[in-house]
Parts: structure tokens; sequence; C-alpha cells
């Protein structure tokens, strides 16, 4: 969610420090705390990379839209697999939905 400063109304943008999280305006540096709904963000700020990664690997498995291919899976007689790229080197995953295997290709 986009969130503006009270005083100048300029964007806000988030910082992390190790156990603090927030907004501040670049213009005029005020700080606002977060609300309550934000918290997620610096829950995902706190997780490695790798942990998202994976994170999102295993949630496209039970996306209805990611994106399927006809291709055998290595590990069981499924011929379906689902396939994901990830950022930042756009590295192609396999994902069977059947034996909830995961590979990179």
């Amino acid at each position: 969610m986009v969130k503006y400063c009270n005083k100048c109304e300029n964007l806000l943008t988030k910082f992390f420090t190790n156990d603090v999280f927030g907004y501040r305006c670049m213009v005029c540096a005020e700080e606002v705390e977060p609300m309550p709904e934000d918290t997620l963000l610096y829950d995902l700020h706190k997780k490695t990379d790798s942990t998202l990664m994976m994170e999102i690997v295993n949630n496209a498995l039970y996306d209805q839209i990611t994106y399927k291919v006809r291709k055998q899976c290595k590990f069981c007689d499924n011929n379906i697999l689902k396939q994901i790229r990830i950022e930042p080197n756009m590295e192609l995953y396999n994902a069977c939905a059947e034996c909830k295997n995961i590979w990179l290709n």
C-alpha cells in the first residue's frame, strides 16, 4: 500500500533496521509508525532470499494459474508439471503437483 507524508504529502519509503520497521519521507524526513496490517512487510524483510524463493515455489504447487507444461516428472508417472521462474537469476524450477517434488531445470 502506498503511503504519503502528513506534513508535505510526498511519498513515504520503507526503512528497516535490525528490529525496527517504519516509513520515512524523503523530502522532510518525517518518520511514521507502521499500522498493524503493515507488519507482514517486516516479516518478509527478515526472511532470507532462499527462504522466500522456496515459499514461492512451494506455493506454486497449489496455484491454479501457474504455467503448466507437458513434461515427465523425474520422480513419478505424472506428465504435467508446473514451471516457475524466479529472479534474480531467472532460474526455472519444475514442480510436480502429484508427488510434490521440486527441482531446478
